[in-house]
This record gives structure tokens, C-alpha cells and sequence, in this order.
């Protein structure tokens, strides 16, 4: 499985900071969120058991408590840039699909479906 992380280092001002805007009523959900995850992993709590609390996922607490750790409070408040490839498929590929799937029907069925036997 994973390995635990270590607990979170945060200053007493930031602490504050954090325990205000998770009270705050005109916080957003998401900051309010990012925000628990933060004083949760400071307090030593696991991952897994955030991810339960907050109704994140593993992938999200460690994005968050990256972007903490290199921004302080008010990254937290700015929309995390997500990591993705690029297209998966070329353009030629693309098309040879499109083509194919409007050209030839299936050899187990009347119609092209989306349906994953893998």
C-alpha cells in the first residue's frame, strides 16, 4: 500500500488563518475543503482518512498539500492546474475510427456502441 505522510508542519498564524475561512459562511466549498485537508494533515491524519472526511480523492489531498507546501494559504484559493497528457489518440487515428465506425457494421450486432468488454 502507500506509505503514510508525514504530518504537515504549519505555523500558528497560519493555523488561524485556516481554522477562519473553514468557519467563515461566505467560504467556498472548495476552499473550505482544501482548507480541512490542510489542518487534518497537520493534526497527523492519514490520507485515506481525509479523503473520507472531505469526500476527496487521494490524488486531490496531494495536489492540495503540494500546492500548500509551495504557496502558503492563498494558493489554496487559486484552481489547481491539473497534470494531463496530451491526445491520446492522432488525428489520422481519430478519423480512421470515425470512418470505420460509420462504414462497417459490427460483426456481433446492429449498431456501434460504447460498451467496455476489456
Amino acid at each position: 500500500m502507500f506509505t503514510p505522510a508525514a504530518p504537515l508542519a504549519i505555523g500558528a498564524s497560519q493555523k488561524q488563518h485556516l481554522e477562519t475561512l473553514v468557519r467563515a459562511g461566505t467560504t467556498t466549498q472548495r476552499l473550505a475543503r482544501r482548507c480541512q485537508v490542510i489542518l487534518s494533515a497537520s493534526q497527523g491524519a492519514e490520507n485515506h482518512a481525509i479523503a473520507r472526511q472531505t469526500g476527496l480523492s487521494r490524488l486531490t489531498l496531494l495536489t492540495t498539500r503540494a500546492a500548500f507546501i509551495q504557496g502558503g494559504v492563498e494558493v489554496l484559493r487559486q484552481r489547481l492546474k491539473r497534470k494531463r497528457d496530451g491526445h491520446v489518440l492522432t488525428p489520422a487515428v481519430e478519423q480512421r475510427i470515425v470512418d470505420t465506425t460509420l462504414t462497417m457494421r459490427p460483426a456481433s450486432g446492429t449498431h456501434w456502441g460504447v460498451h467496455y468488454t476489456g
